[in-house]
């Protein structure tokens, strides 16, 4: 896609802003949804409350979102993992931008299904896991694979999460209810030899309304959910 300048003086890149008084920057040229995934903007908030003395994982970080506000959160470490190098970067920058010391967070620009194996191959584990994947099912004939590949993912973040620890699972499909995703944490926890105890769901926030007649409109879905066994 192209993004144009329509009117006013171009905004600076990135742009920079404040949400729950965690300062975060986007880019409104280059990035998805406007530089910053403002659906998670309560996700950001929930995952600033458990952060405290964590180990915390972010796949799919993109600009570090969910990174900074474990950071701010208090967590001990933070391991930031996405594709993309640019983002990484970006990321580094939103750490920063909040007053973080470099040394509680590594960026990892890496393959996240690689990332997972290689830190299961070296015995790594995380107090709290953030698995935020793009969208697995743009469309309704790639479902059946979508529902497929997050077991695989949430199974792979299983095997590297402590005793006890949190996973936040996520997805952004229309076409995957709230009640798929679970499953596919479910069968997720079965491969992994896993027992997990559900804390909370939620979807988009209040500034996401959606129409009674369109139920795609709900196309977040989010799990908290604990390893009990």
């Amino acid at each position: 896609r192209q993004i144009e300048h329509v009117w006013g003086p171009p905004p600076p890149e990135p742009v920079a802003i404040v949400e729950h008084g965690m300062r975060l920057l986007a880019s409104l040229r280059r990035g998805q949804k406007t530089g910053l995934f403002l659906d998670h903007r309560e996700s950001r908030a929930r995952v600033r409350a458990l952060a405290e003395g964590a180990r915390v994982l972010d796949l799919y970080a993109y600009v570090g979102g969910f990174s900074a506000a474990a950071g701010l959160g208090g967590a001990a470490h933070v391991d930031s993992v996405d594709i993309a190098p640019e983002a990484i970067a970006l990321g580094e920058q939103v750490w920063r931008a909040n007053g973080l010391p470099r040394e509680r967070r590594s960026g990892h620009a890496s393959d996240v299904p690689e990332f997972l194996a290689g830190a299961r191959a070296r015995g790594d584990s995380w107090d709290l896991i953030i698995a935020d994947p793009p969208s697995f099912a743009p469309s309704e004939a790639t479902k059946a694979n979508a529902l497929r590949s997050y077991a695989m993912l949430h199974t792979a973040c299983l095997q590297v999460l402590a005793r006890g620890g949190l996973l936040l699972a996520a997805s952004c499909s229309s076409h995957v209810s709230a009640h798929e995703l679970e499953a596919a944490l479910a069968e997720g926890a079965s491969r992994a030899r896993r027992v997990l105890q559900v804390l909370e769901r939620w979807g988009a926030p209040a500034d996401h309304p959606r129409l009674l007649a369109f139920p795609e409109g709900d196309y977040l879905g989010v799990v908290l959910a604990r390893s009990i066994g």
